[in-house]
């Protein structure tokens, strides 16, 4: 099947756009994080729940380990070319950057839990039920990350000839 020429231009414009995206992200979230860390009077609230902290510290290591991928993907980028990218980069940045779509929705369902609880439960749900939703919120960053990780690597597609499927060609 032959590529569009366009295709490329697209491609490229998708990933810059994500690089950009990124690193806005980060900024503002370690900014956030940072604040409300160690410099609470400068916001507008008195503080951010344990979920806050938990959602903005995983999008901003996750959003850090994607960068590599983008980064790559852009700087061996050729006009109205197939770009021909190492596969094995480009399979572990792949697993990096997959991980970090996958995993990003789940502190965001805990931190939604999170605000429900507060606002229907508000004289039942205290400190200790919230440090075991921040635990259990925890556990299933950890437990999908090493899933997600696994599924993916069950499914190495690199083992073409075995014990060189770390050497590229």
């Amino acid at each position: 099947m032959e590529q569009k020429p366009y295709m490329t231009y697209l491609n490229f414009g998708e990933n810059v756009v994500s690089l950009i995206g990124h690193i806005i992200s980060i900024c503002l979230f370690s900014r956030l994080t940072y604040y409300g860390l160690f410099q609470k009077q400068r916001l507008k609230v008195a503080g951010f729940s344990g979920s806050m902290y938990v959602y903005m510290i995983t999008h901003i290591v996750l959003a850090c380990t994607s960068l590599l991928y983008l980064l790559y993907v852009i700087a061996r980028w050729c006009p109205n070319t197939i770009t021909q990218y190492d596969k094995n980069v480009m399979y572990w940045l792949g697993l990096v950057d997959s991980n970090y779509i996958y995993i990003t929705p789940v502190p965001v369902l805990f931190l939604t839990l999170d605000r429900i609880f507060s606002y229907m439960c508000a004289e039942k749900y205290g400190h200790v039920q919230r440090r075991r939703l921040l635990v259990l919120t925890l556990c299933c960053i950890l437990f999908s990350y090493l899933g997600f990780s696994t599924v993916t690597l069950l499914e190495l597609p690199l083992q073409q000839n075995k014990g060189k499927f770390f050497i590229s060609k």
